[in-house]
């Protein structure tokens, strides 16, 4: 017996995948959100926008390749998050910050 597939219909299979990496302007926004977030939960005395910087930093970190890593880009961000927190809930104020 011979086979009954026609040869002209016969596709071949190929596999895609999907990019993981990070587009090219993410990681910049990531940090600048952080930054901005954390300005403006420290001038303002939100604590909301404090934490959305922490997540916006670590965003920022987990996504960050070896390449883009200076000490400047990396500490800005956390430093501005962290200082932030530290001063919302440890600070002589904390009870005003609502």
């Amino acid at each position: 017996m011979s086979d009954p597939r026609k040869e002209s219909l016969i596709v071949e299979r190929f596999e895609m995948r999907a990019s993981t990496e990070p587009k090219e302007g993410e990681l910049e926004l990531y940090s600048l959100f952080s930054i901005i977030f954390g300005f403006l939960g420290i001038m303002l005395k939100y604590k909301i926008c404090l934490w959305v910087s922490a997540v916006c930093c670590v965003a920022y970190l987990s996504n960050l390749k070896s390449k883009d890593s200076s000490v400047r880009t990396i500490l800005s961000p956390v430093s501005l998050s962290l200082m932030g927190l530290v001063m919302a809930y440890f600070g002589p104020n904390s009870n005003l910050f609502v």
